[in-house]
């Protein structure tokens, strides 16, 4: 599985006396990475990964859409009730998606017996895109296009993790499977990696 940053990252980025001398060191490395990458989903909320993402929204009486996963990289179909809108008709950004004319409608979504009017209801929106960060593969050598500073809060994590304590002791547990985590009290108070992850939390 890759990672946000890979072991040859960890020893560049970090100054320090990590090394790849031996298959346990490789094994070690490669651990606190996926570890730290896993944590990073949780604190996002998702995978920081490229991938694809299905979202479905009302209208927000606003000509834009914030979608929770970002960057995004492509919108591959937009639906307005159902009705594809062609991509000459939005804008795509880093962030939202945002109508080229008029509004994502919102509506009170309630029925008016005693008046003339029908059911004001809000648009309901389908949007399929792609959105993340390309992560290195080191099957193919690819280099990935994950930002650096997110790179250094992973590789903080790791050395707050690797070296408050001399071992793995540092963590108290971890479970692949369901990717429950739980952190020695001071990593859990020494958060300033995420002073660094401000502008990519929303």
């Amino acid at each position: 599985m890759n990672t946000i940053i890979t072991p040859e990252e960890l020893i560049k980025f970090s100054s320090s006396d990590l090394s790849m001398d031996n298959q346990e060191d490789i094994e070690k490395l490669e651990f606190y990475c996926q570890m730290a990458t896993d944590y990073f989903s949780n604190l996002f909320g998702y995978s920081l990964e490229l991938s694809q993402e299905i979202e479905r929204l009302k209208g927000n009486n606003q000509d834009k859409l914030y979608l929770k996963k970002r960057p995004i990289v492509e919108v591959e179909s937009l639906k307005i009730n159902g009705i594809e809108v062609p991509s000459s008709k939005f804008t795509v950004t880093q962030n939202y998606i945002q109508l080229n004319k008029g509004i994502f409608k919102q509506g009170f979504d309630i029925k008016f017996p005693y008046l003339s009017m029908r059911t004001i209801k809000s648009d309901e929106i389908e949007i399929i895109y792609q959105a993340g960060y390309k992560f290195s593969d080191k099957e193919t050598g690819e280099i990935g296009n994950v930002p650096y500073d997110i790179k250094m809060a992973c590789c903080l994590l790791v050395k707050n993790l690797m070296y408050e304590t001399s071992d793995i002791g540092n963590v108290k547990s971890y479970k692949i499977g369901d990717i429950s985590y739980s952190f020695a009290d001071k990593l859990e108070r020494d958060e300033t990696f995420k002073t660094i992850l401000n502008k990519y939390l929303w």
